[in-house]
């Protein structure tokens, strides 16, 4: 009887996304960026709420081996929640954690809880929109947050490229936060 062929790796793009109205308004350009992205992004959607979409989608099967996370927008993150997503994820090979831009008390706070989860998390990695947002209110609508979609910027794009960066940056995965000259997505590289 001849062996079983090699196992593949998994297919690429094979990522899920969950978040909230701001990731919504990136959809189209993350599906543009990483075609066969599955996005579940809702208006006004909670950290916990994802938590739970994310224990749904691994319970029936949907769950990608990537998994990115796009919330904290509407309120606070704890540690505990946090952990709650990982457990949740449990199965995914790695989770991409997109820190938040959001003029609202909260802000500081979130993204300290996402930088802090995943330097102790495993196959965790931090995709740091707050930095790489910084110094680029034309990317924004009026509000700051929700992303400007109508200009040549737009800021939609510029969101797709950030986080379409730590997929493709798996060449040089490993646990904890990738250092940012590995994160910079190139087609960031040199844009005002």
């Amino acid at each position: 009887m001849p062996d079983p062929p090699p196992a593949t790796a998994d297919p690429p793009g094979g990522v899920t996304a969950v978040g909230d109205s701001v990731m919504l308004g990136a959809s189209s350009a993350l599906r543009h960026a990483i075609p066969s992205i599955e996005v579940d992004a809702v208006v006004s959607r909670q950290w916990d709420a994802g938590v739970a979409t994310v224990g749904a989608d691994r319970d029936s099967g949907r769950l990608r081996p990537t998994l990115v996370v796009d919330l904290g927008t509407n309120g606070t993150v704890s540690a505990a929640q946090f952990d709650a997503m990982v457990r949740a994820a449990a199965g995914t090979r790695r989770i991409a954690v997109v820190t938040v831009r959001v003029p609202r008390p909260w802000e500081a706070e979130v993204n300290g809880v996402l930088r802090a989860g995943v330097s102790r998390s495993r196959d965790t990695v931090l995709v740091d929109w707050y930095a790489a947002s910084a110094g680029h209110p034309e990317w924004f609508a009026p509000d700051g947050y929700h992303l400007e979609l109508r200009s040549e910027t737009h800021g939609g794009s510029r969101r797709a490229d950030v986080t379409a960066a730590a997929p493709a940056d798996i060449a040089a995965w490993r646990p904890g936060v990738i250092p940012e000259a590995e994160r910079q997505p190139p087609s960031l590289v040199g844009r005002p």
